[in-house]
């Protein structure tokens, strides 16, 4: 059974993801959100202190600008 934590972080990663459309074919997300997916012990469910998501993207092999 899922536990109200895992729910929390792959809620956080759609909704990165949703927010970052086509982008999603040209980066890779890293940080605390992101290590619960890596591990398959099913007893830690909560490993990383943060709930953050970082996203990397190569600009130099792409002519996107970042609008804010």
């Amino acid at each position: 059974m899922e536990s109200i934590r895992i729910k929390q972080r792959n809620e956080a990663l759609y909704q990165a993801a949703t927010h970052l459309k086509d982008l999603n074919e040209r980066v890779f997300y890293v940080g605390g959100r992101i290590v619960g997916l890596l591990i398959t012990d099913l007893i830690e469910d909560d490993v990383s202190p943060t709930y953050d998501i970082d996203v990397a993207l190569d600009l130099g092999a792409t002519d996107i600008v970042a609008h804010y």
